[in-house]
């Protein structure tokens, strides 16, 4: 039997098309976890807090930390390790060692990325450049350009990561200099509206590299009091820009509980956070990308926070999560669909039959809620419909698979 004449002379034609809470595509049943840790301010704090400090008694500290950390990746090798600012400055480890201690602890932990604090210039950016051999990790400042200073070549923009199939674009802000930090210790470096740049970078990230995730690394501040209303910080940012999914924040020493959700521009969730200071704390963050099987119960029960669906159209059974092609990713589309087929050469008034009888037993309200709840949305087709359908999806994915240059083994 040629494939062809299968394809053309089957079916019961009624397609389940099943909508992915994910950003990638996937099995029914798989679910991807990405786990997000990150520090700020952490000011030069290697040590625990002494037993008699009167607020922070033995808490945190370097060693504590790295196993905390280490533990975590034992659970999950997909981690991302992220600091927000200020490593400098704060204890006679940074007056005796300039920042080289620090830089080495950090590349110990295998950190992936920081952006840059105001008092990482405490000992002006001369002496920030001279420890720059000692980090491992990425340098990430989108709207400081160092282009005429020593630091040119060593901080980028943005950085890509990939884990486990998942793209994630991440990018850094810095605070404005001017009145924290001597002109001196600057030099020539050039502080940008953290607005603008912004939308620079998520149409960047999302829309030219299409990344899955989106995340912020922010030395802003959380927020401000009436005085200082003007400034910019990380819950004006979010509500002021779209498509960034995650700001992980420093400088005002704020110790959030949870991640404060705001509402950007476009009306869609934003994660806030930011772990207070002195590496007492460890920010962890985890996302999940699933299919609807998986990913829905835990988007209903409250346990995971969804971003959007994967396919064409929004999902009845949760239709304020918006498409991926809402979200800013043009052209996005990517359904799991399932179907009924019959042996070609199955008499047409029975392929009539067969595709009648199914479609009425879809209509029933027992079956539609059991595939709302399963996180699948019913698409009844006659015969035509769903042989077009298998059609249009081979053409589809073999310019897929010709331009990836994939191949069976």
């Amino acid at each position: 039997m040629k494939r062809r004449d299968f394809i053309e002379k089957t079916a019961a034609g009624s397609a389940f098309v099943g909508l992915g809470l994910s950003l990638s595509s996937f099995k029914s049943d798989e679910i991807k976890k990405i786990t997000i840790l990150h520090t700020n301010d952490v000011h030069s704090h290697i040590d625990p807090f002494p037993a008699d400090d009167p607020r922070n008694a033995n808490m945190g500290g370097v060693s504590r930390r790295a196993v905390l950390i280490e533990n975590i990746r034992q659970e999950n090798p997909n981690v991302l390790l992220l600091d927000a600012g200020d490593i400098f400055q704060g204890t006679p480890y940074f007056n005796y060692y300039g920042g080289e201690l620090e830089f080495k602890l950090m590349s110990m932990m295998q950190y992936d990325a920081s952006t840059i604090g105001n008092h990482d210039f405490d000992n002006g950016i001369d002496g920030l450049r001279a420890q720059m051999p000692h980090a491992t990790f990425e340098f990430i400042s989108a709207n400081y350009d160092f282009k005429n200073t020593v630091m040119d070549e060593f901080v980028k923009p943005y950085k890509i990561f990939i884990k486990d199939g998942i793209k994630i674009g991440v990018f850094g802000l810095g605070i404005e200099l001017e009145g924290l930090v001597d002109k001196k210790g600057y030099k020539e470096t050039v502080y940008n509206d953290p607005v603008e740049i912004s939308q620079d970078m998520v149409r960047i990230l999302k829309k030219e590299q299409q990344c899955d995730l989106v995340i912020c690394l922010s030395h802003l501040g959380y927020k401000y009091n009436k005085e200082d209303a003007d400034k910019i910080s990380d819950l004006k940012l979010a509500a002021l820009t779209e498509d960034i999914d995650l700001i992980i924040g420093g400088h005002t020493h704020t110790f959030l509980d949870k991640p404060t959700v705001v509402k950007n521009k476009a009306g869609k969730d934003v994660l806030v956070n930011q772990v207070g200071c002195y590496g007492i704390n460890l920010g962890q963050i985890d996302f999940y990308f699933a299919g609807m099987p998986v990913g829905l119960p835990l988007y209903k029960g409250d346990k995971a926070h969804a971003l959007a669906v994967t396919s064409k159209n929004r999902f009845s059974g949760a239709p304020e999560l918006p498409t991926i092609q809402e979200a800013g990713v043009k052209g996005y589309e990517m359904a799991l669909w399932q179907g009924v087929f019959v042996p070609a050469g199955t008499p047409a008034a029975i392929v009539q039959t067969l595709n009648n009888t199914v479609l009425k037993i879809l209509e029933t309200p027992e079956m539609k809620e059991r595939f709302v709840k399963a996180g699948v949305q019913i698409a009844p087709m006659n015969t035509q419909q769903f042989t077009d359908l298998y059609n249009s999806d081979i053409a589809r994915w073999k310019v897929v698979i010709e331009k990836a240059k994939i191949k069976l083994d």
